[in-house]
């Protein structure tokens, strides 16, 4: 968790349990990328600033944290497509802009690719990703009906294009983004004729 210099970390049972909770999803984030998901809960205690009970307390389990972790991600898209969806300007634009930045953020490493398959029925995960689709497809229909987007791309060939920029990225990691920009450019409706 990235603290500014200077500013001292408020402790963990000065937090509310939304913060303690917030506090835990980043540090997972970054234990799980670093050390895969075979890190043990109790170093994501540790660089929590908390006890292993604590993270029990709050997601009950391992299996629970990383469901917290999927919808978050999930969430993160759909806000994203919100954002582009309410920008000033054409959607086309802001849909680009949306999966560049997007790419641009995700970890070439999938620490969560296994827990996405486990754990894709699971009530929290189903509701992000309802969540997402839906803020995916009101982007694309409003693209779509300014006549940029191709009349056959979907809210999945936003998500597709995410999945193929992350293996892209493990496997040119130099080079993900020109790919990113040949299938953006594979959506538009005058490059495709």
């Amino acid at each position: 968790m990235k603290i500014p210099v200077g500013v001292a970390e408020p402790a963990w049972a000065a937090l509310d349990r939304a913060a303690k909770r917030k506090r835990l999803l980043i540090a997972a984030v970054e234990v799980f990328a670093r050390d895969g998901m075979q890190a043990p809960m109790a170093e994501v205690a540790d660089a929590a600033g908390a006890g292993v009970a604590s993270i029990y307390r709050l997601f009950g389990s391992k299996e629970e944290l990383l469901a917290a972790l999927l919808a978050q991600r999930r969430d993160q898209i759909a806000a994203a497509a919100q954002d582009a969806l309410e920008q000033p300007g054409d959607r086309w634009h802001a849909l680009r802009a949306m999966i560049l930045a997007l790419a641009e953020q995700q970890s070439a490493t999938d620490y969560l690719g296994e827990a996405r398959v486990t754990l894709a029925e699971h009530p929290e995960v189903l509701a992000a990703r309802r969540r997402m689709m839906g803020s995916l497809e009101r982007l694309v229909t409003a693209a779509r009906d300014e006549g940029r987007l191709r009349s056959d791309a979907t809210a999945l060939d936003l998500r597709l294009v995410l999945i193929a920029a992350r293996a892209a990225r493990r496997s040119e990691p130099r080079h993900w983004r020109r790919m990113v920009e040949l299938m953006i450019d594979g959506l538009d409706a005058g490059r495709a004729r």
